[in-house]
């Protein structure tokens, strides 16, 4: 492949930025996710190749978001704000080329994945 060449042929359309599908979730300003939790999800990301079953990840995400609570914020609105640091390699590929804007809650990202 030439230098100048793109790394995507032109029938792919990608995200202007990683995570653009989701439309911004509104959590309080002082909400953090905590470092221990985030590795709890990062170490069963979703790859599509070693990890290859998409169902079992979303239970497995789930469970691992039912460990911990951040006060009143809603537990689906922490799942949706998480979910893109559960993806590896080609999953994460597919999540930065949905369309803008696509996903408003955990349903519509659960159903599109």
């Amino acid at each position: 492949m030439a230098d100048d060449q793109p790394m995507w042929g032109n029938n792919r359309a990608v995200a202007p930025t990683p995570g653009a599908a989701i439309i911004t979730v509104d959590l309080e300003e002082n909400f953090t996710i905590k470092g221990y939790h985030l590795s709890m999800i990062k170490d069963r990301q979703f790859d599509r190749r070693s990890r290859a079953d998409p169902h079992k990840h979303v239970v497995e995400f789930i469970e691992v978001c039912g460990m911990f609570r951040y006060g009143d914020t809603n537990a689906d609105d922490i799942k949706l704000k998480l979910f893109p640091s559960s993806l590896a390699g080609e999953a994460k590929i597919w999540f930065n080329e949905l369309s803008p804007v696509m996903i408003t809650t955990w349903e519509e990202m659960r159903q599109a994945f």
